[in-house]
């Protein structure tokens, strides 16, 4: 079997310097984001729209949003796991084993989940009888 050392240092290189980067970027972008929601909401709150553009301004905008919100999200859990094991004191083949292990498990649980109302459950049908399932952070 052929190491190719130049690949296996660059996949280092991103877990010490990209990923860390990637993180701090992601969560300057989460709160610029959460201040567009924001100011998105408040023209829901204070402005009077036709419906038409209720659906073209702030609807569709928030909705883009969200979504990017919730992919950024997804992706800082998986960097979050990353970025702890390479805080930890000892880093040897049980942890990064445990590491990869746990990204498995983000993996997974972000395949199945699902959004469950937290007050307006009279609300959960449409998200529950949608033809294409809802996955949160697609």
């Amino acid at each position: 079997m052929e190491i190719d050392y130049e690949e296996s240092l660059k996949a280092v290189r991103d877990v010490l310097v990209n990923f860390p980067k990637q993180h701090k970027f992601n969560l300057e972008e989460l709160d610029r984001l959460h201040k567009e929601e924001i100011d998105l909401l408040h023209v829901i709150e204070l402005v009077s729209l036709n419906a038409a553009e209720v659906f073209l301004i702030p609807y569709k905008q928030l909705q883009t949003v969200l979504q990017e919100r919730r992919k950024l999200k997804k992706e800082n859990e998986f960097l979050e796991r990353i970025l702890q094991l390479t805080k930890q004191p000892k880093m040897g083949e049980k942890q990064i084993n445990q590491a990869i292990g746990d990204v498995r498990n983000i993996k997974h649980n972000q395949s199945i989940r699902t959004y469950r109302m937290k007050a307006r459950k009279d609300l959960q049908h449409l998200i529950d009888n949608r033809s294409i399932k809802i996955k949160v952070g697609n």
